[in-house]
């Protein structure tokens, strides 16, 4: 998974100030001790004391956030700034897209006008001009006809889709 330019920089100035601190190299995230940090004591210790000085310096209060609260974040403005739902699935670690629309809908932008404007813009596409000699042969104005083109069925049943062509 990529990460924006911003965030590298930040855990690399992180790691760095953790090898001034320490002398050694160690991972970005170590515990107390310099080794791996144990689930159940990461938000009580870590996040916590990284929310306190967040909102001691935002004026924000994020109390009560647990660090999965940032996942739904990101996958909800990510949404909402129109990302495709494939991409966030994927960056969510989903073995489904259908998991990510099932916990994420309601944050895809929803532009009810689209269907009709599409439908508009269709309509447009098959509309053709007809020269009508009766109108002003000398100038041949065109007279707008519309051109409606008519539906096509098509199954998977092989030949059906050639019997109940309209073409």
């Amino acid at each position: 998974m990529r990460l924006a330019p911003t965030t590298i920089e930040a855990l690399d100035g992180h790691r760095r100030a953790q090898v001034r601190k320490s002398g050694l190299r160690t991972l970005v995230f170590p515990d107390r001790d310099g080794g791996y940090l144990r689930r159940q004591n990461f938000d009580r210790r870590s996040f916590a004391v990284a929310l306190r000085k967040a909102s001691e310096q935002s004026g924000l209060d994020f109390s009560g956030h647990t660090f999965h609260d940032l996942r739904h974040t990101m996958a909800t403005l990510l949404l909402s700034e129109g990302e495709a739902i494939t991409r966030v699935s994927q960056r969510l670690g989903h073995a489904s897209v259908k998991t990510t629309w099932d916990y994420y809908a309601h944050c895809v932008p929803q532009d009810e006008d689209r269907p009709a404007i599409r439908f508009e813009e269709r309509m447009r596409a098959h509309r053709v001009f007809k020269i009508d000699p009766a109108i002003d042969p000398a100038t041949t104005r065109r007279s707008p006809q519309t051109f409606m083109p008519r539906a096509r069925i098509e199954l998977a049943t092989p030949g059906f889709s050639d019997l109940c062509s309209t073409d």
